[in-house]
């Protein structure tokens, strides 16, 4: 026997829609100050990744001229 409820049952099918998209929303706000620090804590390692490749270079470029002035007598 199938009983039709008519506005009741459309009324359910609302609140659990409302429910399930609430709980969504409620697990996007937390976990959005995740993914903002996270993106955040990228950034800064790229920035110092970047930074370490200069003084990489430039570590290297010093130890090239102390090699020189330590070895080549025409450079003094």
């Amino acid at each position: 026997m199938n009983v039709d409820l008519g506005l009741w049952s459309k009324l359910t099918k609302v609140v659990v829609g409302l429910v399930v998209l609430a709980i969504l929303l409620l697990m996007g706000m937390c976990y959005l100050p995740l993914i903002q620090q996270n993106e955040r804590m990228r950034r800064e390692k790229l920035r110092l990744e970047i930074e370490l490749e200069k003084e990489t270079a430039k570590s290297r470029q010093l130890q090239a001229q102390i090699d020189a002035l330590r070895n080549d007598p025409k450079t003094v």
